[in-house]
């Protein structure tokens, strides 16, 4: 496993690692062409270099040298191995990924990949599978650049290998979670043409790039493009459904209400709902949600608030979009003159959503339905709390955007949300603010680049560690070169050991049925295996010390050099490392200066809320006054309020002596029909 062990080469360094730029006020884009600068610096930051060679590789000549200089050390073993040897060493690795030791079965796979007592077996599917569960390692490790490259590496075997459609599938969904599709795009096709010639497509695999492509497009604002090539992915895809909602976006965005409609009811399954002929897993039933969404969005312009509750009442209660429905619903309630409805609709949004992005808003309609009830003095209150409570927020967004440090530790606070983390903010306007913060595209790509090239840093970090380890160990102990050509003696002396533990538990078992009282002849068996593995543990022991007394003898190995290689690969680790953390604290300060702009938004969006809470507290005060006037001159005129009129009715019939108990009930239409 030493060899292994210049995995980090390959993974300090990932294939590509482009940087954009955003300014506090206007991000753009860095391109090739426009430099990214630094306008908080007022000083250019020079624009990293993209790799635009052929298809990424994990073979690296660096390697080749190690490996050379392992077997002249005598501690690499260069004997071939057999097909056996290879599967077993294979699933090893691949039960060491199931039970959650990541690096270690990377190690492993890279070993089975690279090493080159291995060579025999390079064009296997056993060979195609250890690349394959390579990339899945470092993928759930973080690695993702570097998952690419062992992907890359399955795709260049050509479309017939076992392995190359699910390795195309695994390529493409990290595409899309780097949310920089026209880079992944062009990723894919270099991967797709691994000696200059682009691979022939099977259908399936043909959807898989299609979807990529018109993701790419629409990034690009080539919204034509991106119609066609979403609408070239088939019924069969597991893309399908989300190709069909995206053309409804792009639809709606148009105006073409009819078209974006049917797109939508296509992702539900069409007018009789069947979805037989898609292909169903987890992705599908948030885009589902994202449909209903989109169906009610539409009937809520158009101003059918029946039908656009019923697509907002059919989001699922377990479903990320219930409090972006409950809020839809309670507006198109609202607007539908359903007060009561769009008060529980809201009441509900609050207790069960709290920190939601739309809790805000939601508390401003809810005081806006109390003016409308003329419920005045609640109205009052609730506009005073909103405002209260809302302005400090606003401050706290211009103290964060005059300073830099602030504004990326805020970044940092994002990443960890968008990780699954609750909101940590100690200050109420704080964690207001967090709440309000609304996903942005750029960011999240930003930000996704980031945090891979972290993980990349992180997982050469551990390799580099133990580079250190094994420096260490050669330069404080001679090393002993184990290989023999007769055969490896201390591994059969191992081997001999484990079974001997087998052994004493299988006859302790027996002595424990014995005692228990069991039939000697049940018995007899077992006692007979035990005897032969004894005799099996003693021949091994025999052999194994008959190898050491009498073949040749095991001389230490020359180390100084390997040492000093080490060393060297070490400090050659350290400063792929260095680029690596260097280039994310880059795309940091990019991603925080997108988060100002982000954040510039967000207080503009804040002043309009503040304003409409002004206004609705100056209608509340007035309504107030108006109401009061009004019952003034009535009560004068001799007319009594209905809310008063009854209350006096009752203590008019009341005596002294008597108390009033309102009914609480119900009173039903039907109560006395029937009665006989």
């Amino acid at each position: 496993m030493i060899a292994s062990l210049w995995l980090a080469l390959a993974i300090a360094a990932p294939a590509t690692a482009p940087v954009e730029d955003g300014a506090s006020e206007t991000p753009p884009v860095a391109t090739d062409d426009a430099p990214a600068t630094d306008e908080d610096a007022g000083t250019p930051t020079p624009e990293p270099t993209r790799t635009e060679a052929a298809a990424p590789t994990l073979l690296d000549p660096r390697l080749a040298e190690r490996y050379a200089q392992l077997a002249k050390a005598g501690l690499a073993d260069d004997r071939e191995a057999t097909l056996e040897q290879y599967t077993a060493a294979l699933a090893g690795a691949q039960d060491r990924y199931v039970r959650g030791d990541v690096l270690g079965s990377a190690l492993a796979l890279y070993e089975l990949v690279s090493h080159p007592r291995y060579e025999a077996f390079a064009e296997t599917p056993e060979a195609s599978s250890a690349r394959y569960h390579l990339g899945m390692a470092l993928t759930a490790w973080g690695a993702e650049a570097t998952a690419q490259a062992a992907f890359a590496g399955v795709m260049a075997r050509g479309t017939d290998d076992p392995y190359f459609t699910p390795a195309l599938r695994r390529h493409v969904d990290l595409a899309l979670a780097s949310k920089d599709f026209v880079l992944g795009l062009a990723e894919l096709d270099r991967s797709l043409a691994p000696q200059g010639k682009r691979l022939a497509l099977g259908e399936d695999d043909t959807d898989e790039r299609d979807y990529l492509a018109a993701r790419a497009a629409m990034q690009q604002g080539e919204l034509d493009l991106a119609l066609e090539r979403f609408a070239a992915v088939g019924p069969r895809s597991r893309f399908h459904t989300a190709a069909r909602y995206l053309q409804g976006v792009v639809f709606a965005q148009r105006k073409q209400f009819r078209k974006a409609e049917s797109a939508f009811c296509d992702v539900l399954g069409g007018k009789d709902q069947q979805l037989s002929a898609y292909y169903v897993d987890r992705r599908y039933f948030p885009v589902r949600d994202l449909a209903q969404l989109g169906l009610g969005r539409i009937a809520h312009e158009e101003r059918r608030n029946d039908h656009a509750f019923y697509h907002y009442f059919s989001v699922p209660q377990d479903s990320d979009e219930l409090a972006h429905a409950l809020f839809e619903s309670a507006w198109t309630m609202a607007e539908a003159g359903e007060y009561a409805v769009a008060r529980d609709l809201l009441a509900e949004l609050r207790e069960r959503f709290p920190d939601a992005a739309q809790a805000v808003e939601a508390r401003l309609l809810a005081a806006l339905l109390m003016l409308y009830d003329c419920d005045f003095r609640e109205a009052e209150a609730e506009f005073t709390r909103f405002i209260d409570e809302l302005a400090p927020v606003g401050d706290h967004i211009e103290e964060i955007r005059k300073d830099p440090e602030r504004l990326l530790a805020l970044h940092r606070e994002l990443s960890r949300l968008r990780g699954g983390d609750d909101f940590a903010g100690e200050l109420a306007e704080h964690r207001l603010l967090l709440s309000m913060m609304d996903e942005d595209p750029t960011y999240a790509r930003l930000g996704h680049q980031a945090q891979v090239l972290r993980a990349e840093a992180e997982f050469a970090d551990a390799l580099g560690g133990e580079l250190r380890r094994l420096t260490a160990q050669l330069k404080q102990t001679p090393t002993a070169s184990r290989r023999d050509p007769e055969g490896d003696a201390l591994d059969v002396l191992a081997e001999a050991d484990r079974l001997q533990r087998g052994v004493g538990g299988l006859e302790a078992q027996i002595r424990a049925a014995q005692q228990a009282g069991a039939d000697p002849a049940a018995i007899a068996p077992l006692v007979e295996e035990s005897k032969a593995l004894r005799e099996r543990v003693r021949v091994l022991r025999q052999g194994a010390t008959t190898l050491l007394l009498e073949g040749p003898a095991i001389g230490n190995a020359r180390t100084g050099d390997l040492a000093e290689a080490l060393t060297d690969e070490g400090r050659f680790i350290l400063g792929l490392r260095t680029q690596a953390l260097t280039m994310a604290d880059r795309i940091d300060v990019q991603a925080a200066a997108v988060a100002a702009d982000r954040l510039r938004k967000l207080a503009f969006r804040i002043d309009d809320m503040l304003g409409e809470a002004r206004m609705g507290r100056i209608d509340a005060v007035l309504g107030a006054k108006k109401k009061l006037e009004i019952e003034v001159r009535d009560m004068a005129a001799g007319r009594f309020p209905p809310e008063l009129f009854g209350k006096l009715q009752i203590e008019g019939v009341v005596g002294d002596d008597e108390e009033f108990w309102p009914y609480e009930g119900e009173y039903w239409a039907d109560e006395y029909e029937g009665y006989r």
